[in-house]
């Protein structure tokens, strides 16, 4: 029963240690990936999208012409002070060079400044929820410390339980063996 116990308990502690290695890998190596491909990652860093996207999220944007954008889309732009922003296309003028009228949904008015074609980064074509938080947590020195001491501490657990179970089983082994000699 104890064995038993033991043994669950190692492959638990082995499976979360794995798990966390693959998403350490994922959270790292999926942004490249993506670049490669055409599409870049971004993190909500505010509720303007809410709760369509929310805060924390990790939106997914492919480039595309701003000529190809329509009202409706929801695209990520850069704003006249520099700052990345992810809104909800309102409207667009007609041509080759539109402007664009974006609002964020949870904000009661557009956005003061027309959209110029040559802001917009991309569409979202993915939002997935609390990863993009996750992601700016790990990139931290403070967040890559405690990811590090994490993996660590399953690591070292898992030893351990290993080197219990070998204890219990040499017990067990010297008790039969006694029993046996009797």
């Amino acid at each position: 029963m104890l064995l038993s116990a033991l043994r669950l308990t190692r492959i638990g502690f082995r499976a979360a240690w794995l798990a966390g290695v693959l998403a350490l890998i994922a959270l790292t190596l999926l942004p490249a990936l993506l670049r490669v491909t055409g599409f870049e990652t971004y993190t909500v860093r505010g509720g303007s999208m809410s709760p369509a996207i929310s805060l924390g999220s990790l939106v997914v944007v492919q480039h595309v012409p701003a000529e190809s954008v329509a009202a409706g889309d929801v695209v990520t732009f850069k704003a006249p002070n520099n700052t990345v922003v992810t809104h909800r296309v309102l409207g667009r003028t007609a041509g080759n060079d539109p402007t664009f009228i974006t609002q964020g949904d949870a904000n009661p008015s557009p956005d003061p400044d027309m959209l110029s074609s040559t802001s917009v980064i991309g569409r979202v074509v993915l939002s997935v929820p609390v990863v993009g938080a996750a992601t700016v947590a790990i990139s931290s020195t403070s967040g890559m410390l405690v990811v590090g001491a994490l993996l660590v501490s399953l690591m070292v657990a898992g030893w351990f339980v290993d080197e219990l179970r070998a204890i219990v089983v040499a017990a067990t082994t010297r008790r039969a063996a006694a029993k046996l000699a009797v």
